[in-house]
């Protein structure tokens, strides 16, 4: 592809502005766009000083200019009151050149609009880039006049040549739109539908001008809408730019200021037949001065007004599926490249995963990186907002110790269906962070906070592992009935008060029970949440199988008058520990959820989950079998690990692990993912990253028993409607009913955790979403876990885990909105 007038640069900047939720949904949850402008340059260079230099075009007209194929005609006296500048013609016919220059040279002048326009610039207004100048000839003393033009009238600052050790390319993902792209510039095209008009709030921009012309970076460079109105100060909209039912189109208000080229066309002055069809084409239907956008057209915008270096816009227009979290630009001379700020400060672990590939690729020469972000920016933009919101108003009376503003909480949303890491917000902000920290330095602090806890706030709260409580017990449940189908039918009496013993094994302290006596069956185990049913259920995997068996409605039933756990053991010991993958347990657990039984990580290849970021990992040349980079540790989420190595008695270790405590600690993501696992029924594997190029969807193994799941998910689903999580019943009622109006199923599964260590109280609730068609096959679906450290809401006189629930009723509405923007489900609501 080469022309005359075309260029080559790159850029890479995004900055997030805020969209009203509507236009966001409408495209996927604000799916951002991706800007790479490649515009291509016949002959250009780019000099030490780093501007753009069209030196082939420079050398020929120079050659027209020293061969007299450019003549200057002096104004004569019926002319000078107009054109008293004279006037540059080209001459057809010269003497003394050899042909095959001569058919060059005129191949040249035929083809170039751009020398026939600057001709004509001359010619019109005496100005561009010729000027005439006059002197007296030594030999004969007649007065001459010699043609120059500035070779410099071309330049323009670009942000291109060099290059960072580095230059990563970080963006986002989402839906390929129209888009228009320059440097530190792009305009995403909302597609014009039934639901979004001219008409609505937000649907067309007005944009600052001037600032784009200017070199640097540009302040709000990305936007996505509908329209845009280029603004002049004072003179209100110079450019127009707007999606229509015919595509994109650009409208041109001052047309003898702003001269407009498209693919090297002037369209405003074309030249050539060629010229006449092309913009005849490109108005078609149109009001005046108004042309039509085609994917891969190359735009060049001209203020004839304005300074030399700030006169020139240059654009790319075509679709895009990404935008960039990278600014690129030159200051003083200087390129730098940066995350752009306002992702940095919405997603800070954009900036922690950029700074984490160049302290590590610094000096090593490796290719840079190639790699999308998963994460919705509109979704974790509203669930941060509302995250912040929430835990900023908790009830320092009623949570279980003061200063809770120093306690961290975090939000998971995984894409059941593909593990795309959708939302991950966090607390504390890095604004609440900056304020922490202040108090710290300034000796405002509480005296239990150090160093090493604002060290550990400073990361995102996802990552690192938290006791999970009860949100446990799904997934017990499902390893233990994979592996003892037997136990599917397991159902027992649980006392009111305590129980002292369970199945004959007496407890060394007895467990906590409830008030009132029950009987408990595997579906209002999970419903209600029973602890003794979950250590019930786990003991019987370590008895001696032939020691028992279960009667017609479930009961155990000792076969020699006692269940027998001496294998494993000994009055309140367990002396051989549990951590054998042996166990059947155990070996569900690892292939269902690929935990880890113990943590023997002295190498540290297993201590990080390097899925979550490993198409960047394999692009560093970081291979598996290698420990993770330091580096890389604050931005990948930690392996679940169950410590089992740990456990060597009954009532203090095992028990608190079975009842999700300090020996039972999972990452938020990775609890997410297990419930898209339990939810989908796939292995589906929570990211972060994914390459660029690669446009494979993941395909996960099945989950080992339908069946299985089928009955935990019975149990979860009682779990909202009468069960702990009951709070949030109405809520996912209205969603519900909202979807089956229009043809399809909602299906919603839950389960609540209170974690309690020393002083802290800790809320979770993990929930699977799933919208499906008519014959039930999933069409979206999210898994989402939240985690409360210490909090107590004083509006709803919710407690435990049940802040958690409360907290999950806010976001649920934005959840629903975001699935029901799948391509599959829009196919049902249209």
């Amino acid at each position: 592809m080469s022309d005359s007038a075309t260029l080559d640069t790159k850029v890479e900047d995004i900055n997030i502005g805020p969209r009203t939720i509507r236009i966001a949904a409408l495209v996927a949850a604000s799916a951002i766009v991706f800007v790479f402008v490649f515009l291509f340059l016949n002959q250009s260079s780019v000099s030490e000083r780093e501007f753009y230099q069209p030196d082939g075009y420079i050398e020929r007209v120079q050659d027209l200019i020293d061969s007299h194929r450019l003549e200057y005609i002096p104004p004569t006296q019926e002319s000078i009151a107009e054109q008293p500048w004279g006037r540059i013609e080209f001459v057809e016919d010269p003497e003394g050149i050899s042909p095959e220059k001569v058919r060059l040279q005129n191949d040249f002048f035929n083809e170039s609009r751009r020398i026939q326009e600057d001709i004509e610039q001359f010619n019109e207004s005496g100005e561009g880039i010729f000027t005439v100048r006059k002197r007296r000839d030594r030999e004969t003393g007649e007065m001459r006049a010699d043609i120059r033009f500035d070779h410099s009238s071309y330049n323009f600052f670009l942000p291109y040549p060099q290059r960072p050790p580095m230059d990563s390319k970080f963006s986002f993902g989402g839906e390929e739109l129209p888009t228009l792209g320059g440097d530190g510039i792009a305009l995403g095209f909302t597609p014009l539908d039934e639901t979004v008009t001219a008409a609505d709030p937000d649907a067309i921009i007005a944009l600052p001008l001037r600032k784009w012309f200017q070199p640097g970076p540009k302040d709000g460079g990305y936007y996505q809408a509908l329209g845009y109105n280029l603004l002049e100060s004072g003179t209100g909209a110079v450019i127009n730019l707007r999606a229509t039912k015919d595509g994109t189109v650009l409208r041109v208000f001052k047309p003898r200021r702003f001269f407009l080229f498209i693919n090297g066309i002037s369209v405003q002055h074309p030249k050539s037949d060629e010229g006449l069809d092309f913009v005849a084409e490109r108005r078609k239907g149109l009001k005046a001065n108004t042309y039509r956008l085609l994917e891969g057209d190359r735009i060049r915008i001209h203020d004839t007004n304005a300074p030399r270096d700030e006169s020139e816009m240059i654009f790319r227009f075509g679709r895009f599926d990404g935008a960039s979290i990278m600014q690129s630009y030159i200051e003083n001379g200087q390129l730098i490249s940066q995350v752009d700020p306002k992702v940095a400060q919405s997603l800070p672990f954009t900036q922690q995963i950029v700074d984490a590939t160049n302290a590590y690729g610094a000096g090593k020469g490796l290719r840079p990186p190639n790699v999308q972000h998963t994460v919705n920016q509109t979704l974790h933009s509203i669930m941060q907002t509302k995250l912040e919101s929430f835990v900023r108003t908790f009830d320092s009376t009623r949570a279980g110790v003061a200063h809770t503003e120093y306690e961290p909480a975090c939000v998971a949303v995984v894409d059941a269906l593909n593990g795309d890491v959708l939302a991950i917000p966090s607390y504390p902000s890095p604004s609440d962070l900056e304020t922490l920290n202040q108090r710290f330095q300034t000796g405002r602090a509480p005296a239990h906070i150090g160093e090493s806890k604002l060290s550990r706030l400073k990361w995102n709260q996802n990552f690192p592992t938290i006791p999970i409580g009860s949100t446990t017990k799904p997934i017990l449940a499902t390893a233990i009935w994979d592996a003892y189908p037997e136990l599917q039918h397991l159902t027992i009496e649980e006392p009111a008060g305590s129980a002292g013993s369970i199945f004959g094994l007496k407890l060394a302290r007895p467990l906590t029970t409830v008030s009132r006596a029950r009987t408990v069956d595997p579906v209002n185990f999970l419903g209600k949440s029973s602890n003794t049913y979950t250590v019930s259920l786990f003991l019987l995997t370590l008895a001696d199988e032939d020691s028992y068996n279960l009667s017609g409605n479930g009961r155990v039933r000792a076969t020699n008058g006692k269940v027998d756990f001496s294998r494993h053991i000994r009055g309140d010991f367990i002396p051989n520990g549990l951590d054998s993958d042996s166990l059947r347990t155990n070996a569900k657990l690892v292939d269902c959820f690929g935990i880890d039984l113990n943590t023997d990580y002295s190498d540290r290849t297993r201590q990080f989950d390097r899925s979550f970021i490993e198409p960047l990992l394999e692009q560093l040349e970081i291979e598996k079998e290698q420990p993770l980079p330091a580096v890389f540790w604050p931005v990948t989420p930690a392996r679940t690990v169950l410590n089992l190595q740990e456990i060597d008695v009954v009532r203090g270790e095992l028990v608190s692990m079975l009842l999700g405590g300090n020996t039972n600690r999972w990452s938020n993501v990775k609890l997410a993912e297990a419930y898209a696992r339990i939810g989908s029924g796939k292995k589906v594997e929570a990211r972060l990253l994914k390459d660029r190029k690669s446009k494979e969807e993941p395909k996960f193994e099945s989950m080992p028993n339908k069946n299985v799941l089928d009955l935990v998910h019975k149990g979860m689903t009682a779990s909202w409607q009468s069960g702990t999580a009951v709070r949030i019943s109405s809520a996912v009622r209205q969603e519900a009913g909202q979807i089956t109006s229009r043809g399809m199923k909602f299906k919603f599964i839950g389960k609540t955790g209170t974690a309690r260590r020393t002083i802290h109280e800790c809320a979770a609730f993990a929930f699977y979403a799933e919208i499906q068609d008519s014959k039930g096959n999933p069409l979206s679906a999210t898994a989402t876990t939240i985690y409360l450290q210490d909090r107590a809401d004083s509006t709803s006189g919710a407690r435990n885990s049940a802040v958690a629930v409360e907290f999950a009723k806010q976001i649920l509405p934005d959840l629903i909105d975001w699935m029901k923007q799948s391509k599959e489900v829009q196919k049902y609501l249209k």
